[in-house]
């Protein structure tokens, strides 16, 4: 696996091949149709400096993700990957518990939240590998009120209550 700082051509690339799953989840929540989301998405995050390019060993880029801070101190993880992405899974997941969630706390993050469709039973296994837990249900959030799952990561020190 070979990991690079994501450009539009390499979001573009990714979003041209996306997994079918991939496509249903962002189409629910874009303000495109699924035919002219590999440019939006490429348009909207093909530039960003948080956002990470991972690429096959030969050469094929085929995830885009990264966490993207919407809050002091809390970040949406963002992910969409080809066909392709289970040759790189292991790798990446090592990289995201062992390198990438420590260094984003480091750096001051205190939650990681990812929503998905509810139905996409994969992407909510993975997050959960990740280190992510269900917080709820969010009825009718996409477009054609398909319903989504909340999940998070909550940093250690930041489980108890403040207030």
């Amino acid at each position: 696996m070979i990991l690079e700082p994501v450009t539009y051509a390499t979001a573009l690339q990714v979003g041209q091949g996306m997994r079918e799953r991939d496509v249903m989840e962002f189409a629910a929540v874009a303000p495109v149709g699924a035919e002219d989301l590999a440019p939006w998405l490429a348009q909207r995050f093909g530039r960003r400096s948080e956002l990470l390019c991972a690429r096959t060993d030969d050469g094929e880029p085929v995830c885009i993700g990264g966490a993207v801070e919407v809050r002091p101190g809390s970040a949406t993880l963002l992910f969409y990957g080809t066909d392709r992405f289970p040759e790189i899974a292991l790798g990446m997941t090592r990289f995201i518990r062992r390198h990438y969630f420590p260094s984003l706390a480091a750096a001051g993050t205190h939650r990681i939240e990812c929503v998905t469709l509810d139905s996409y039973r994969e992407m909510q296994r993975w997050l959960e590998t990740l280190g992510l837990e269900r917080e709820s249900t969010l009825r009718a959030y996409g477009r054609d009120r398909e319903d989504f799952a909340m999940y998070a990561w909550i940093d250690a020190d930041a489980r108890s209550p403040r207030h």
